[in-house]
């Protein structure tokens, strides 16, 4: 058996110890709702399956990226670049870490915020 300890050392490791009271663990993450996320919206119809989509339908994505393609680069050469969070809960990089992870190979002395959510 190990010697027992003095009260004045037990003392001594409970002042050393973590602090007091013990912070709360942090609390579970909000489940990510299917019409939440970002895409086809599957929750409306019977089935789960995409339908073929139209000529319309190609167009207005090709025009939608166009638009993020735009909206990369002007936030990446921004003089300072303030994200918003939008994960979808897809497991995939959103804009925002992708935009400040360029500017951060470009130049890392620009202006990027990263607010405490």
């Amino acid at each position: 058996m190990p010697p027992a300890k003095s009260e004045k050392k037990l003392k001594e490791v409970w002042k050393k110890a973590s602090p007091r009271p013990r912070p709360l663990p942090p609390p579970p993450d909000r489940p990510i709702y299917r019409h939440e996320k970002e895409g086809w919206s599957g929750w409306i119809t019977e089935t789960d399956t995409e339908p073929d989509p139209s000529p319309m339908d190609l167009r207005l994505q090709a025009h939608r990226l166009l638009w993020d393609a735009l909206d990369y680069m002007v936030s990446v050469e921004a003089d300072a670049f303030f994200p918003g969070f939008n994960n979808d809960g897809s497991g995939l990089p959103d804009f925002s870490s992708l935009v400040m992870g360029q500017r951060l190979y470009e130049t890392a002395s620009s202006r990027t915020y990263r607010p405490d959510r």
